[in-house]
């Protein structure tokens, strides 16, 4: 299958949004459709996607909070790191 990146679009927006609810469900109310779409393109599914239509549903209907934070922790370690000079520490003291 191509590697291309796929946008977050209609064909997967109903089954995004139950998993969505699911979540929500459980308590954890700021995870968007598009955020569970972005730990399938780029971690769950970032070398070997799903060959059939199907088989990508049951990936997104068995996602669980504890892999999706696992994910969110990670790319939080790694991309959202600032350089020491942009945080203000004078309310530290």
């Amino acid at each position: 299958m191509s590697r291309e990146k796929r946008q977050y679009d209609g064909q997967y927006a109903f089954w995004l949004t139950k998993k969505k609810r699911d979540f929500t469900a459980q308590g954890y109310y700021n995870v968007s459709q598009e955020d569970i779409w972005n730990y399938f393109e780029y971690y769950s599914w970032k070398n070997d996607r799903p060959d059939h239509y199907f088989a990508a549903i049951s990936d997104i209907l068995s996602l669980t909070p504890n892999e999706y934070f696992n994910y969110a922790t990670l790319k939080a370690q790694i991309h959202d790191v600032k350089d020491m000079n942009d945080y203000d520490l004078s309310k530290l003291f």
